[in-house]
């Protein structure tokens, strides 16, 4: 996912289904770099 701020991803979490029902007890957030080349994602 991806979201422009953390405060975007805070509020998506405070909403989602999953997190509220305790289906995910952990959740990691790590950044990543997407890099285009030949104008293919990879």
């Amino acid at each position: 996912m991806d979201f422009a701020s953390r405060k975007e991803l805070d509020d998506y979490l405070a909403n989602e289904p999953y997190v509220l029902e305790k289906v995910w007890e952990k959740i990691e957030v790590n950044n990543i770099n997407v890099v285009i080349a030949n104008g293919i994602n990879k």
